[in-house]
């Protein structure tokens, strides 16, 4: 069973909304997710490990009344005054790219996949989920980012260098980023044990 331990975070709500509040909170278990329901129909969600607001948006036109799980598709059911029964749950196909092109959170877009077996993930998957290293990294370079953002690429190497070896590929694709940038840095992964050597790596390496 998994511990957690508490988090606290704001729930930040749109501009033009100034007088609404929580009035229920279900939990998706398929996808580790807290879906924060509020009275006049706004629903934040939110990622239960870490408290981070993933998406708000608002779900219904009216006051919600009464909402309950709908658990086989990791979402819940709410029903606002009107009558309508409303069933709210993630879009599998585009939350794990969102989180990545708008949040620029890699490591909550893998946790998501990992949790929910997402589609995208393929595209960003960490080592221990069998993905060839080229789609993720090839992926990873095509999304756009703000200037003083950190480059999803970056943060992909930095969550694999977080916990353990790069393999050659991604050892010689980090290279060929940090070899005129900041060739100090590689050589402590180096001396680390931090990235697999190769030779077409060392080539790259040693006339810098």
């Amino acid at each position: 069973k998994l511990a957690f331990t508490k988090k606290q975070a704001d729930l930040l709500f749109p501009p033009y909304i100034t007088d609404d509040f929580p009035v229920a909170i279900q939990i998706s278990h398929k996808y580790g997710l807290i879906y924060v329901i509020m009275k006049l129909g706004l629903l934040c969600l939110c990622d239960l490990e870490t408290a981070t607001t993933v998406y708000r948006n608002r779900n219904s036109p009216d006051p919600i009344i009464l909402t309950s799980e709908a658990s086989s598709v990791g979402g819940f059911y709410a029903v606002n005054r009107r009558g309508q029964v409303l069933l709210a749950t993630v879009n599998e196909a585009t939350i794990v790219p969102f989180v990545i092109g708008q949040l620029n959170n890699l490591e909550l877009a893998v946790n998501l996949a990992k949790r929910g077996n997402l589609a995208g993930a393929e595209n960003i998957a960490l080592p221990s989920m069998c993905i060839p290293s080229l789609l993720g990294i090839n992926f990873l370079q095509s999304i756009p980012f703000q200037a003083g953002q950190t480059p999803p690429l970056l943060l992909y190497f930095a969550t694999l260098l977080s916990i353990g070896k790069l393999n050659a590929f991604e050892s010689l694709e980090l290279s060929k980023i940090f070899v005129k940038q900041n060739k100090n840095l590689l050589e402590s992964w180096l001396d680390e044990d931090k990235l697999e050597c190769s030779e077409e790596q060392g080539n790259l390496v040693k006339p810098a």
